[in-house]
């Protein structure tokens, strides 16, 4: 109960940022409201019955191209990317386990569906690197 508790302050407070692996709560049952881009998802968490909580998430150790960048090329890929997440998650049984908050103090988040895992899936079909917390690296065309 305790996590539970802590999860949903640090969900509707923002709580202290912590490193990425600090502490780990869920998994939990979750549905997607909206994706923001390739690596940025607004969920709501059903943390226990008549308990819910939303926020803004982004997959852990991944980093997809930016809707924003100046290539045209780029963006084009953004969309793609955020057109794959939409897919993927779009069907039931997603789970979540978040992660803390990464050092812009956003929530960090695990998605997965079954046996499978966003991030590596992204990864796998070439809408995504693995990213680790360091400096990232531009896209090319």
């Amino acid at each position: 109960m305790r996590s539970i508790i802590m999860l949903v302050s640090v969900l509707i407070f923002g709580g202290p940022t912590v490193p990425a692996r600090a502490e780990t709560f869920g998994p939990f049952t979750a549905e997607v409201i909206r994706v923001l881009d390739g690596d940025t998802l607004e969920m709501r968490l059903y943390i226990a019955e008549g308990l819910m909580a939303t926020d803004i998430f982004r997959l852990d150790g991944v980093d997809t191209p930016e809707m924003h960048d100046p290539l045209p090329c780029v963006r084009a890929k953004a969309v793609a990317a955020r057109n794959f997440v939409a897919a993927w998650t779009a069907a039931r049984g997603l789970r979540v386990e978040t992660l803390g908050r990464d050092k812009y103090g956003r929530q960090l988040a695990r998605v997965t569906r079954g046996l499978e895992s966003l991030t590596d899936t992204l990864i796998d079909e070439g809408h995504a690197r693995a990213y680790s917390g360091g400096k990232r690296l531009p896209w090319a065309c």
